[in-house]
C-alpha cells in the first residue's frame, strides 16, 4: 500500500504516541527502582507515579483509538525522558535533579 499523505500522518502520530508511552514506562520503571530506597521522597514519587499512570492510560486509549489492533501494553521502556536531567540521568546528580524538579512548585516539563 502506498504511503498517502493521510497514512503518513497517521504513522507519524502512532510513532510519537508509542515514544510517549515508552518514556512514561521508563519513568515509571525508574520510580519503581527508587521508590523503596528513599523514605523522604516517597510522597513526591507516589504523586508522580499516580500522574504517570493516568497519562499512560490516556495514551493507551488514544493509541487504541488510532488502531484497535495495537497492544500498547507491549511497548517497552525508554530513557529519553532522562535527557532533561543531564546526559547521564541515572547518575546521583541526575537523580538529585529529578527529585528536586518533583519538589519544585512548577510542573515537570518534558
Amino acid at each position: 500500500m502506498a504511503l498517502t499523505m493521510t497514512r503518513t500522518r497517521t504513522q507519524t502520530t502512532l510513532t510519537k504516541l508509542a515514544e510517549l508511552v515508552a518514556n512514561v514506562n521508563g519513568e515509571l520503571a525508574f520510580i519503581g527502582e527508587y521508590l523503596p530506597k528513599d523514605i523522604a521522597d516517597q510522597a513526591f514519587l507516589q504523586s508522580r507515579r499516580k500522574l504517570l499512570l493516568g497519562q499512560r492510560d490516556a495514551l493507551f486509549a488514544t493509541l487504541k483509538q488510532f488502531d484497535p489492533g495495537l497492544r500498547p501494553e507491549d511497548i517497552g521502556t525508554s530513557d529519553d525522558w532522562l535527557k532533561a536531567f543531564g546526559r547521564r540521568g541515572r547518575s546521583k546528580a541526575g537523580v538529585r535533579r529529578y527529585l528536586s524538579a518533583l519538589k519544585s512548585p512548577l510542573p515537570l516539563v518534558k
